[in-house]
């Protein structure tokens, strides 16, 4: 058993290192496959590249063009390289 999940975890691991996706899409994708509408629309979202936001203003722009294009604050704070909490306060300001 231990080692059936084990193996499920290195499949879902190579799934998110190879489809640029969360372990928690990672685990869909295992779980349903491809073909699952849901799974069709994980494969389609596009995932932002890190940017390099030096300045305050610079960051607070980058948040609110992200959050315009439908991005979360938890993917904002990994393409911005920064905690969440802090995509979080600077949406509410």
């Amino acid at each position: 058993m231990a080692e059936s999940y084990d193996m499920e975890g290195y499949y879902c691991l190579m799934i998110a290192i190879l489809m640029g996706v969360n372990a928690k899409e990672a685990r869909f994708l295992f779980d349903y496959g491809l073909c699952n509408p849901v799974s069709q629309r994980i494969l389609k979202k596009k995932h932002p590249k890190h940017i390099g936001a030096a300045t305050r203003k610079e960051r607070r722009e980058a948040i609110r063009q992200m959050r315009k294009e439908g991005y979360s604050s938890e993917v904002i704070a990994d393409a911005l390289n920064c905690d969440n909490s802090t995509v979080k306060r600077m949406i509410k300001k």
